[in-house]
């Protein structure tokens, strides 16, 4: 039940670039796409990259105009592969040229650029939250507060603890002024939390939000705001943002997966009376809304 296998068609990742009515679709293990058409019809534009493995895509008026990659399909599923770190093209896809930062081997959740600012891109990724100032070209590690294992890519006890599964960047305007306009929220978000491995080490002690308002390395901190999900629950975390002009962008929304839950435990609030003891076919994992 829990959609471990056959997810190599799964889209999940769209951008599109408005000046020039052009959408963008990341393909899990099928490259990236382009439609004029809004959907209509569609063309290949990651044939010349170095694996069809994409997990984000994204556009940037940056540098005259950038297409944006992050690769590693982040199913962490039976059909899913990692990364070789992050591309970008200022040709639509006709070449492509690897950026320097994200290591090879991630698996790539995300790519956001900020609204405010063309040349800032995030990248979330299996090894943590990268960024960039000059449009994708070059990355560096922000370095989100996970105790010794901050800024680590990966590995030992690390290996689960920075996995940042989505980002929200707050766009200017709107009706609310109250948060500014450019300030970052990053979800690390390992699907069981703080499961203990056979050794008795936590996977993922740091699940939770983090936020910064310049987005700089080191500046990030941990959200402790009452309404979240309880610690021990939060598994993986996806956002929804206001975009609208008449919407109050202050508002976030973060659809979340229950690490208790997933990891063999009942809510004993939500759960139906026939709900079983572990995670089967007909079960669920969500946490909530």
């Amino acid at each position: 039940g829990l959609g471990l296998v056959n997810l190599q068609g799964r889209i999940d990742s769209l951008t599109y670039d408005a000046a020039s009515r052009r959408l963008f679709a990341a393909k899990g293990t099928g490259g990236i796409w382009m439609s004029t058409d809004f959907g209509d019809t569609w063309r290949s534009l990651g044939d010349s990259l170095p694996s069809q493995i994409v997990g984000a895509v994204a556009w940037s008026s940056a540098n005259g105009g950038t297409l944006l990659a992050v690769s590693g399909d982040p199913t962490f599923g039976g059909g899913g592969y990692t990364g070789y770190g992050a591309f970008y093209s200022t040709n639509l896809g006709k070449s492509w040229r690897k950026a320097k930062g994200i290591p090879d081997g991630a698996l790539g959740f995300e790519i956001e650029v900020d609204p405010t600012n063309p040349s800032e891109v995030y990248a979330a990724t299996l090894f943590g939250l990268y960024r960039s100032t000059d449009g994708g070209k070059n990355y560096v590690n922000v370095n989100l507060p996970t105790g010794e294992c901050s800024g680590v890519a990966g590995g030992g006890d690390c290996q689960l603890a920075n996995v940042v599964t989505d980002i929200a960047i707050k766009a200017p305007g709107g009706v609310s002024a109250d948060i500014p306009a450019g300030t970052v929220v990053a979800a690390i978000g390992w699907r069981a939390g703080t499961r203990r491995n056979s050794d008795g080490t936590i996977q993922s002690e740091h699940n939770g939000l983090y936020r910064s308002s310049s987005g700089s390395p080191n500046t990030f901190v941990k959200l402790g705001g009452s309404g979240f999900t309880p610690q021990e629950r939060i598994g993986r975390v996806e956002f929804g943002q206001t975009t609208g002009p008449a919407q109050d962008k202050d508002y976030l929304y973060a659809i979340v997966q229950d690490a208790v839950v997933l990891n063999g435990g009942i809510d004993v609030i939500d759960a139906p009376e026939n709900f079983p003891p572990s995670p089967v076919a007909g079960g669920t994992v969500l946490n909530g809304i």
